[in-house]
């Protein structure tokens, strides 16, 4: 239920998340930069955000070669936060683009390549995000890799809330 979201900076939130990936054999890969000072407030669940965040990073692990690197950024663009997990890889086709978040769907590649799945992640991933108000796109370009985009919207943190009252009093 929406009750059970609590506000989340993601500032702070991200890197944790990341670092849980320490032991991963990618590890090494995986680079994370904040593109902004200022915190970025959101309402989530971390354990379901934090579900979203690895099916991102699984999959850039996945579809990209061992030694490339993995980039996850935080952004803020507008009254939305910005999280995005680029890769190196193979990228998507426009063909496979236009289905990529259908449940059940595997690209072809995938599947030729063994590469193991259910084809249900991105489904899920694209839930997760609207559940909490955001949404999860992706580019791609043959040959280049992916970016997926996951935009949540901003939260007032607390400091502001408070802040906006004392200048109305």
């Amino acid at each position: 239920s929406l009750a059970a979201l609590e506000s989340l900076c993601l500032n702070s939130w991200l890197p944790e998340q990341i670092d849980a990936w320490s032991d991963h054999r990618r590890a090494a890969d995986l680079a994370f930069a904040c593109r902004h000072a200022e915190p970025a407030f959101i309402r989530a669940q971390s354990a379901l955000l934090g579900e979203l965040l690895n099916l991102l990073v699984d999959n850039a692990c996945k579809y990209s070669p061992p030694g490339s690197p993995v980039e996850i950024t935080l952004d803020r663009d507008g009254q939305d936060a910005l999280i995005q997990i680029t890769d190196r890889g193979r990228g998507i086709s426009e063909a496979d683009l236009r289905q990529l978040f259908a449940p059940f769907f595997r690209s072809e590649d995938a599947r030729r390549r063994g590469i193991e799945g259910t084809g249900l992640g991105l489904s899920i991933a694209r839930r997760l995000a609207h559940l909490f108000g955001g949404d999860l796109s992706v580019t791609s370009r043959l040959g280049f890799g992916s970016c997926f985009s996951l935009r949540l919207p901003l939260a007032c943190s607390e400091t502001s809330e408070v802040a906006v009252e004392v200048a109305q009093a």
